[in-house]
């Protein structure tokens, strides 16, 4: 038969014995531990991940209305830059209209009553009497 010895009673044995327990505590905190700081992790990722989404959503709430009016603005430049096209392209043809030697003496006939030499004014009067019918 295999008996257990039966544990020493001396001090040294006490201190061992507690000693092992302590170990033995230790080891089975050991074995819960690594559960919680796993759970203390992942919440603190997920309480900095919260803070950091609450920090862009607060951002973009701020630059929203920035933005519409950053739109406007360039909305309104763009008109102002199509109106002024517009213009440059009528005074560029203008320009050339009047630069032009062979449009000169129609723009003198526009700007002025001279006519050229060739031709005859022709004046159109409203008749005093309405015209008889032709027969």
């Amino acid at each position: 038969m295999n008996a257990l010895p039966s544990p020493p009673s001396s001090p040294s044995a006490r201190l061992q014995r507690k000693t092992s327990r302590q170990a033995l505590r230790q080891n089975s905190r050991r074995t819960k531990s690594p559960y919680r700081i796993v759970a203390i992790e992942v919440g603190a990722k997920l309480g900095v991940n919260l803070l950091l989404a609450i920090a862009a959503g607060v951002a973009l709430v701020r630059l929203v209305p920035y933005n519409i009016s950053q739109q406007a603005k360039l909305a309104e430049l763009q008109a102002e830059t199509n109106r002024a096209e517009e213009r440059v392209n009528l005074l560029q043809e203008s320009f050339n209209r009047y630069f032009d030697p062979y449009q000169v003496n129609i723009i003198m006939q526009e700007e002025s009553n001279r006519i050229s030499e060739n031709q005859r004014r022709i004046i159109f009067l409203q008749p005093e009497q309405p015209l008889p019918p032709a027969p």
